[in-house]
This record gives C-alpha cells, sequence and structure tokens, in this order.
C-alpha cells in the first residue's frame, strides 16, 4: 500500500496511523520567510497547538534571530515534530488568509491537502 502523508485527505483510512511529511522542507521554508516576520512566526507558534505551541519555542533562535534564521529552525522542528500537517496548513491559512493559494501549493507538493 502506498505511505500516504499526514494530512493527505486519505490519511489513516486503512487503520493504521498516518505516517508524517519527511521530504524536503525547502518551499516551506520560504513560504514561512516570505509571509511573516519573525516575531510573527513566534506569535503563530506560541498561540497553535498545531503549530507546536509553547514547547517548540526552545528550540527557535532567540528574540535577535533573522527572520531567515527562524523560519529555517521553525520549518525543520515541525518535521522533526511530525507537525507538517492539514492542520498545520489550516493555521497558517487563517493566519494569512490573502496566501491561502500559496500555501496551498506548497503544502500539495508535499502530498498534503
Amino acid at each position: 500500500a502506498p505511505v500516504i502523508p499526514s494530512g493527505h485527505r486519505d490519511a489513516g483510512r486503512d487503520g493504521r496511523p498516518p505516517t508524517r511529511y519527511t521530504g524536503s522542507i525547502d518551499q516551506l521554508y520560504k513560504l514561512l520567510l516570505r509571509c511573516w516576520s519573525a516575531d510573527e512566526l513566534r506569535a503563530l507558534v506560541t498561540t497553535s497547538v498545531a503549530a507546536g505551541g509553547r514547547a517548540i519555542m526552545n528550540e527557535l533562535p532567540g528574540g535577535t534571530a533573522s527572520a531567515d534564521s527562524v523560519a529555517f529552525e521553525l520549518a525543520n522542528a515541525w518535521q522533526r515534530r511530525g507537525l507538517i500537517t492539514g492542520d498545520l496548513m489550516a493555521v497558517l491559512t487563517q493566519s494569512r488568509p490573502q496566501r491561502a493559494g500559496d500555501i496551498q501549493q506548497v503544502f500539495a507538493g508535499m502530498g498534503i491537502y
């Protein structure tokens, strides 16, 4: 049976837990960098369980770090924790509804719809 990434519309239908996305996160990183500042990314994480909540904050660079550093570390932390899912896509879309098309395209490239 094919492996279905977590967040995919068919994930978990066969009774097995959905697998998490483990491929390239380059496009996700670039999306974060284009759409959010470092402070906005930190705020997004702390206010959303789907984005990692406060537990993930220790994995991010400090308050003076560039948006580039925060976006890179956040995308990697989400991947390590298995948080790149449809729920995360929904959180990002709610945060930036005007970028919904870009967000959906990046997640579709990861097999998440």
